[in-house]
């Protein structure tokens, strides 16, 4: 019989000429055995089975449906053709009967074959589509994961009952709902056996043996269940153990599905797993990162990490961004950070990080930044970046208010130095020479004409220490107020005041002062001592200009060439100023630390420069005739025009 089958398909359809005739044979003996089984004991598991075996081996093949049921078609003829020759003679109810059940069952394989074959593939598919779905989706949990995961089991394989048991979980992590107490011991003692030997048990029968005998009244009991290894990257995770109430047999192909389907739950699990370790580390990270992060934007410092090679701004902390541009990272350092260099600048401190390829420690420097002018205490150093790169760190400390504060303290001690020299210096000269003359006052012998002429002098020094402790309190309290109490006031009329102040000055010496300027106003803002700068240098003028007129003008001109500005220039015909005092008019008043250096200079162009300075303007000194000092002096002042004027 087999014989006439496998020859008659071979003739029927040419896609079985390539098939071997062992593999027909074998297919042959398998549907006979189903056949039999489903005719004589009504068990269609294994028809079922082999069905489900054809459909997948014929599909993956290229087979039509209709090649694989006319070989079927074909055998099931052969059957009843030799069950009516071996009967011809006597065909009687009971070879009517079993034909009619071969009829029977050839219907059922019809339907349940035509179901299957078309599918099978797909569903095979669709399982590990499906499983990897959920797990690429899902935001929860392993064991939330895992209990979708099982959902979608037990809808593909149609069972009733279902665990999954994984060794970290110490026992049953997702089941499915409504399984009783019975069914669930069966399938744990299933689970544990599969998770040790590492291998699949399919049971049919004696479930109590599991569970000592112990039946729940009123339960269906289990009839059928398989448990399959759940196996990720070479290791034993847990197991898959589905079940059904029913009796029917489990096919090798369902087993396949469902080992399919447990490999996939198992990479699903694992890579849930490792996800969540991954997460964790993460956040973990994150955590140390904020930190560090915290720590580093609330130094005080700017802090950002460079590539050595390529100048590429790595990181950078929230002071630094504030201060940069947000976006700093990733652009070039040398472009971002200091103005207008086109490459890598010169003071640039990678050539001392770096010695024979190891990293020679901190490098502390100063310097003014050219984008911001703020001065910053820097210490640069090489470090290893997380690739493996070496990259320079720099770590600024603003010290621009430390470096003023150390000014404005320099400048106070050198202020009270200039104070002590004053009075220890000039004021004791004073004192003692009047002391001398009013000693002298008291000899009897001095007339009465000469202790005149003596009082007269003792009076001039009482004078001159007068005038001094007055200048010297006026540099205090400039220096105390600085631009404070500023008010916006009218060079011409502060002029026209200062001339006519000196005018007794000027008649008794018959000297000019010449006006040159327009009608005004010249508006500036100027504190309280506006008025001793001109007086100091008016005086000056009237004193040292050898008799000759002094120019006054007042006239438009721009500071740093960008500022509207009123510049003052009272010019003198006198002796000149040495080109090195010059010099030292030039340098801030406290740079001169003894009072020999302010001699010839005077107190009062002292109070000039740092009134004006402090009043926010700028004084000059230059020869009335270029080149030649000796022919006289122009000193010149000039302040910012007011805003609205």
């Amino acid at each position: 019989m087999l014989d006439r089958w496998v020859d008659a398909v071979k003739l029927s359809t040419p896609r079985y000429a390539d098939s071997s005739d062992e593999f027909l044979h074998k297919s042959a003996e398998s549907w006979i055995d189903g056949v039999y089984h489903a005719v004589a004991e009504s068990d269609y598991s294994h028809l079922m089975g082999y069905c489900l075996r054809i459909a997948s081996i014929r599909t993956s093949e290229g087979f039509r449906f209709s090649e694989v049921m006319k070989a079927i078609s074909l055998a099931t003829e052969i059957v009843v053709d030799m069950l009516l020759e071996a009967n011809k003679d006597n065909i009687n109810e009971q070879v009517s009967q079993d034909i009619r059940k071969i009829i029977k069952v050839m219907n059922w394989v019809t339907m349940s074959f035509g179901e299957t074959f078309e599918d099978i593939r797909q569903k095979e598919f669709s399982t590990g589509t499906l499983i990897g779905l959920v797990s690429a989706q899902e935001a929860a949990d392993e064991a939330a994961l895992t209990s979708k995961l099982l959902e979608i089991c037990q809808s593909m394989s149609g069972c009733t009952h279902g665990i999954v048991m994984m060794i970290d979980s110490d026992g049953v992590l997702a089941e499915i709902p409504g399984s009783d107490e019975f069914s669930k011991k069966v399938m744990t003692k299933i689970g544990t056996q599969v998770i040790r030997d590492i291998a699949a048990v399919a049971r049919h029968d004696k479930f109590e043996e599991l569970v000592d005998n112990q039946v729940v009244a009123n339960t269906p009991p289990i009839r059928c269940a398989v448990g399959i290894p759940i196996m990720a990257r070479g290791k034993i995770l847990g197991a898959l153990v589905l079940g059904v109430c029913s009796e029917r047999g489990i096919s090798t192909h369902e087993i396949d599905l469902l080992q399919a389907m447990a490999s996939q739950i198992g990479l699903a699990y694992d890579n849930s797993r490792m996800t969540r370790q991954l997460s964790r580390k993460a956040a973990y990270l994150k955590s140390e990162h904020d930190e560090v992060l915290t720590i580093l934007n609330e130094l005080g410092a700017i802090v950002y990490v460079a590539d050595m090679d390529t100048y590429e701004v790595l990181a950078a902390n929230r002071p630094m961004r504030e201060s940069y541009g947000n976006d700093i990272i990733g652009k070039i350092c040398y472009k971002s950070i200091q103005e207008g260099m086109d490459g890598p600048c010169p003071f640039c401190t990678n050539k001392h990080l770096l010695k024979d390829g190891h990293p020679t420690g901190p490098y502390v420097w100063d310097f003014q930044n050219t984008t911001t002018g703020r001065k910053y205490r820097l210490s640069d150093r090489a470090i290893e970046w997380p690739d493996g790169r070496f990259v320079r760190i720099e770590i600024g400390l603003d010290i621009t208010d430390f470096e003023e504060a150390k000014e404005r303290l320099d400048e106070i001690r050198t202020m009270l130095q200039l104070y002590n020299d004053l009075l220890v210096h000039d004021i004791s000269n004073h004192t003692s020479i009047a002391k001398g003359i009013m000693e002298l006052i008291c000899d009897e012998k001095m007339s009465q004409e000469q202790k005149g002429e003596m009082i007269k002098t003792a009076m001039e020094q009482m004078n001159k220490i007068d005038r001094l402790v007055s200048r010297t309190a006026t540099l205090a309290k400039t220096k105390a107020t600085g631009r404070e109490n500023m008010a916006k006031v009218d060079l011409g009329r502060i002029l026209d005041t200062t001339i006519s102040d000196t005018i007794v000055m000027t008649d008794k010496m018959g000297v000019k002062i010449i006006r040159d300027r327009s009608s005004g106003p010249f508006i500036i803002e100027a504190g309280e001592f506006v008025n001793e700068i001109f007086i100091n240098l008016l005086v000056n003028a009237i004193k040292y200009g050898n008799g000759k007129p002094v120019k006054v003008k007042i006239a438009e001109s721009t500071i740093d060439e960008k500022t509207p500005s009123w510049k003052v220039c009272v010019t003198d015909e006198g002796a000149g100023v040495h080109p090195d005092k010059k010099a030292l008019l030039f340098k801030r008043y406290e740079r001169l630390t003894t009072v020999s250096q302010l001699k010839g200079l005077g107190l009062g162009l002292t109070i000039v420069r740092t009134l004006t300075e402090t009043y926010g303007g700028r004084v000059a000194v230059e020869d009335r005739v270029p080149g030649d000092y000796t022919k006289g002096t122009i000193f010149s002042i000039e302040f910012p025009k007011a805003s609205d004027t």
